[in-house]
């Protein structure tokens, strides 16, 4: 018989109350279930997150089937406030399949399922042990204290806490520079606004390998720029197995306005204010599958950046862009943190966006590297045209 665990870092649901027995091996998962009513991205019916494990107690696999109820159809009035995902059918164009893999692992197999309104249902083969089911391949808080205690010892790097989040996680500052004596401008990479979307936080191990290494292009980078990288700007999100959000009513912190006293949103805001970015790098994944994203770059850097940008065709995708807006705050009264650090610094930025289907962790962690390349490859040509 298999039995299903919740609960653990980065898991949705965080309950077994989200989780419905079916016969000996099968079941269906709720990722709308939260511990109190959630909203947008995090309201039933429209969450953005799934992660389970399958425990296999048995000598040989055993075929499991997995309903995965996303609840489309449940979901309150408001839903849609801020959610592109009009229909039901749009909704779970991206939720036909799902990763699994042995925990820690970092090869996700990809398993296409069936789709009936809401509910996606996949038959996977189970061997003896623990299997980790995910919509992606996950990267939860725990990874993210590991690769930031890496960063330690090495000479180039700087590891700061900026302060906790409402449940008292670790919210760090990973300072990049080589210490000449020389003016430098600051440049901000920020990953994991979004609780869900883990590709930010590959890209962004991706970029911060890019900046450590020895070659002549990263240290002339260094020379120009000192880099202040955020690793995970929304851990509880992270841990507590949330879409978009601090907790499930709370605080979406890719917004710097209108302001807030959430605690993560708080420490967050101090920490982008005290290093007064000149450039501002926000790392995302989209739902989704065929499309990578470049979001908020004005169309003349653009269109150089193309020239470097890596090639996505083999995991069937494309490039697609939008400037940023003229309007720095929206009627609403939102702004972007990139709007934010626009108009308070004169900061130049872009949100990068990964479509994973088909990816594996190491592809995106490439994608990083190949993007903050170009990037800064953009702005040493635009200095020594413009300046």
């Amino acid at each position: 018989m298999l039995s299903i665990d919740v609960g653990f870092d980065g898991s949705c649901p965080q309950s077994l109350e989200g989780v419905r027995r079916d016969g000996e091996s099968a079941f269906t998962i709720f990722p709308s279930w939260r511990a109190s009513p959630g909203i947008t991205e995090d309201g039933i019916g429209r969450t953005t997150r799934l992660g389970f494990r399958v425990r296999n107690d048995a000598s040989t696999s055993v075929t499991g089937t997995m309903h995965i109820d996303w609840q489309y159809g449940d979901a309150g009035p408001g839903a849609d406030r801020y959610s592109a995902i009009a229909t039901c059918e749009l909704y779970m164009a991206h939720r036909d399949f799902c990763v699994v893999g042995p925990p820690d692992d970092e090869q996700w197999e990809y398993v296409i399922g069936n789709v009936t309104a809401s509910v996606s249902t996949f038959e996977v083969v189970f061997e003896p042990g623990i299997t980790e089911v995910h919509w992606h391949p996950d990267y939860n808080y725990s990874r993210g204290e590991a690769f930031v205690e890496s960063l330690r010892d090495h000479p180039l790097a700087t590891v700061e806490l900026l302060g906790n989040s409402g449940e008292g996680r670790n919210m760090w500052r990973v300072r990049i520079s080589d210490d000449r004596d020389c003016a430098r401008k600051p440049f901000l990479i920020l990953a994991r606004s979004h609780a869900y979307e883990s590709g930010g936080s590959y890209m962004m191990e991706g970029m911060v390998n890019y900046l450590l290494d020895d070659n002549p292009w990263a240290a002339a980078a260094r020379r120009d720029w000192e880099f202040h990288i955020i690793p995970m700007a929304n851990p509880d999100g992270v841990a507590n197995g949330l879409g978009k959000l601090t907790t499930p009513a709370g605080r979406d912190v890719q917004w710097a306005l209108p302001v807030s006293d959430d605690p993560t949103y708080v420490t967050l805001m101090q920490g982008v204010k005290r290093v007064k970015p000149a450039y501002v790098v926000d790392l995302h994944n989209w739902q989704t599958k065929g499309v990578d994203g470049a979001v908020g770059m004005d169309a003349e850097r653009w269109q150089r950046l193309q020239e470097f940008l890596p090639s996505v065709r083999s995991f069937g995708k494309r490039w697609w862009w939008r400037g940023p807006s003229d309007t720095l705050i929206l009627p609403d009264g939102r702004q972007t943190l990139r709007s934010f650090c626009r108009e308070r610094f004169g900061a130049h930025g872009v949100a990068f966006e990964c479509g994973w289907f088909g990816r594996q962790p190491e592809d995106v962690r490439a994608l990083g590297t190949e993007l903050i390349r170009g990037v800064l490859l953009v702005e040493e040509q635009w200095d020594s045209t413009y300046r």
